[in-house]
């Protein structure tokens, strides 16, 4: 197997599976307020009129139709069978559909349809399937993945550099609001102090994840951070899909032939 093209391969896997449960009622036995619009399927029309800029309005029956039509595309990408058109085709009427009402949509659904789309352009296509596709560009493909989840980590951290991250309003909003835990808003976030500090970290914590992410040497801590950050705030807030669809993602950097860097320096003496 190619090298960087089997933890791309994982990628797309993960991705794909992340994708049918955020858009197929298959956790509908769970009852998870979030994913209540999966049924039938995510975007499926409901009768009512919508309107989104630059998105064309779909009749009904042509919408449900792509809906379906998206799900068989998402599981093709998945499994590997013709995994580049299918991801294409996936991530696009992912936006398609669901942007038929714009307030269905939210940053999940974007990371996970662009990610779609990104993944069936690389080399992801020619590991983990059952239809390989022919291998073109390993280095750059892994590449492209890393450098656009790294940003994702750091455009997350920008969009918080405002007083009402840094001095905890934005955690008390979410508490009164009832998004956070019981248990993390009445004891972790109790205090102006505390939210203030976990604020601080949450930021640095993005801004670090980047750098650590990218440099060889330290990207086996940078993954343990990130998937524990995600598992973190899956706990405390559970965010919708978000932290799974990342993790999915965060697979793109876990390459078994790719020898660390300490084996490396030691290969090299």
């Amino acid at each position: 197997m190619t090298a960087g093209a089997d933890a791309l391969g994982r990628a797309r896997v993960a991705l794909g599976a992340v994708f049918l449960l955020r858009t197929t009622p298959l956790l509908a036995a769970f009852h998870i307020p979030f994913l209540a619009d999966t049924i039938p399927l995510l975007g499926w029309p409901d009768g009512h009129a919508h309107f989104m800029p630059f998105i064309p309005a779909l009749p009904d029956a042509l919408l449900a139709a792509l809906c379906v039509a998206r799900t068989l595309a998402a599981v093709a990408f998945m499994i590997g069978v013709r995994a580049r058109a299918a991801g294409l085709l996936a991530g696009g009427l992912g936006y398609l559909t669901v942007l038929q009402d714009p307030a269905r949509f939210f940053t999940t659904h974007h990371v996970i349809f662009l990610g779609t789309m990104l993944l069936a352009c690389t080399d992801a296509v020619s590991a983990c399937a059952l239809r390989p596709g022919r291998p073109r560009s390993p280095a750059s493909s892994a590449w492209l993945i890393r450098a656009w989840v790294a940003s994702i980590y750091v455009w997350a951290a920008i969009a918080k550099l405002r007083p009402d991250w840094f001095d905890g309003r934005t955690f008390a909003l979410l508490a009164r609001e009832g998004q956070l835990r019981p248990f993390v808003a009445s004891t972790l976030l109790a205090t102006d102090t505390r939210r203030c500090v976990i604020a601080c970290c949450v930021v640095a914590t993005e801004l670090a994840l980047a750098p650590l992410l990218l440099i060889p040497r330290t990207r086996r801590a940078g993954l343990v951070l990130a998937i524990a950050f995600h598992l973190g705030l899956e706990w405390a807030a559970s965010p919708d899909l978000f932290g799974w669809a990342m993790i999915a993602l965060l697979l793109a950097f876990l390459d078994l032939n790719e020898p660390s860097s300490g084996h490396s320096a030691g290969a090299s003496g």
